[in-house]
């Protein structure tokens, strides 16, 4: 078998194509990997562009839009999605092809990345501020009537889009486009056989404020702080869920939930499901260096193989929390469920009296052509 080491691939003859960054001889988790970026972030798309899509139909009816929640979760749906696009297919051909998206041109090079970084960040505190809603409603739900309005959701979101977007403002400065010579040694002379534009960074301050600063202050604001905030109004909710149905099943007359208790239930549960959600899948990328470092210090190939499968499974469970809302919603949230299904029997009804209308107009044709 014929191999090269020049970019670590393997050029022999395989029945199919490894990562780029695997060497040989082939180690297994290197193939697991491979399958891994193949299959599941294409599914994890679609699933995601679908269930997203669903999600701002159903949030956006008269019925849902009355609930503060509902403009949250709609500007989640939209950075998701933004999140999906911006940096799952970009990793995807980057990990199995070794094409780098940013070389398309000047525009992607300077935003993609902080697209990505914005709409991520902007997710997490989105949650964030689900978390601080609902825990609000459950703990102390005269205060929620008073301070938890529409107009302060929007305004809060948008401020919220503004910060991450300034946050991360820093990054289209940071990268620009450059020429590079592929050269080649041929009888004692170096000659260029092919010339790619490619996303560089810059070799200035901006960058070492990337490498350095942004690395410490992206980690603490974008994953630890909406983690443990998050973690922390799950706690408080789950504590005074607790406490409230210990007083009501105390109080004479008062062993069945009331209207107020069933919407404080169901409230707890959907959040429950989301932030739970949240925390399984992002945990593992946020603590990934740390398991880099613990892990997969050893410079061997079969090190090198454990750590690509490690990071292929750390960013498809961060990517799966981009795309699995809609379903979280429908299986938490009952208000959400029955909403959908209003919209799906009015969808059906649309259909057939389009398809009555055509076969009426199809008939009165044939009953003019037969009287002619």
């Amino acid at each position: 078998m014929n191999t090269s080491a020049a970019n670590g691939t393997i050029i022999g003859v395989l029945p199919y194509k490894l990562l780029p960054y695997c060497v040989f001889p082939v180690q297994t988790e290197c193939i697991v990997a491979m399958w891994l970026w193949k299959v599941v972030p294409v599914a994890l798309l679609a699933f995601g562009t679908i269930g997203n899509i669903l999600s701002l139909s159903v949030l956006s009816r008269r019925r849902m839009r009355v609930h503060t929640i509902s403009i949250y979760l709609m500007f989640l749906a939209v950075s998701d999605l933004a999140f999906m696009y911006s940096s799952i297919i970009r990793m995807t051909l980057l990990r199995l092809s070794d094409y780098d998206l940013r070389n398309m041109s000047l525009i992607v090079c300077m935003f993609q990345q902080w697209l990505s970084y914005t709409s991520a960040g902007f997710s997490a505190w989105l949650l964030v501020f689900v978390t601080v809603e609902r825990t609000i409603y459950i703990a102390w739900p005269l205060k929620a009537k008073r301070k938890i309005t529409r107009k302060n959701a929007v305004v809060s979101s948008i401020l919220l889009l503004l910060m991450m977007a300034l946050f991360a403002g820093y990054i289209p400065f940071a990268f620009k486009m450059k020429e590079v010579n592929e050269k080649e040694t041929r009888a004692n002379e170096t000659v260029v056989i092919k010339t790619d534009t490619v996303c560089v960074a810059e070799d200035n301050a901006v960058d070492t404020f990337r490498t350095g600063l942004w690395t410490i202050l992206n980690r603490v604001f974008l994953n630890i702080t909406p983690t443990v905030l998050i973690f922390t109004g799950d706690v408080i909710a789950a504590l005074a869920l607790y406490l409230q149905n210990r007083k009501r099943k105390s109080m004479v007359g008062r062993e069945t939930l009331s209207a107020l208790d069933a919407k404080r239930a169901a409230a707890a549960k959907m959040l429950m499901f989301l932030c739970s959600f949240f925390l399984v899948t992002t945990t593992p990328y946020i603590i990934f260096p740390v398991i880099k470092t613990v892990f997969f210090s050893a410079t061997d190939n079969g090190t090198y193989a454990r750590l690509q499968l490690a990071h292929a499974v750390a960013y498809i469970m961060l990517s799966a929390n981009f795309s699995f809302n809609f379903w979280l919603y429908f299986v938490s949230g009952s208000l959400f469920k029955s909403e959908w299904k209003m919209m799906m029997t009015s969808l059906i009804k649309r259909c057939n009296c389009c398809v009555n209308r055509l076969t009426n107009a199809d008939d009165n044709e044939n009953n003019v052509g037969n009287e002619e």
